[in-house]
């Protein structure tokens, strides 16, 4: 299936193309599918992710409180 999207989308003519592609996306998916996941947990105590997660907070919370984004 995945692979006839592919060829409606490349057209006519596209086989090595279209597996080209196809072996990129499968070696994209096995380096996501390595890495590491982190949990809820983890973004509250390791601080290089804390510090982003709370100037996020504060960049919306100011939005809100603001009304920017109604103007």
């Amino acid at each position: 299936m995945f692979f006839e999207a592919l060829y409606k989308l490349r057209g006519p003519n596209s086989d090595q193309l279209v597996q080209n592609e196809y072996d990129e996306l499968e070696e994209e998916k096995q380096k996501v599918d390595s890495l590491k996941k982190v949990g809820w947990n983890e973004i509250f105590t390791v601080k290089h992710l804390f510090r982003p997660l709370i100037v996020t907070i504060v960049c919306q919370m100011s939005q809100q409180l603001s009304g920017i984004n109604a103007v």
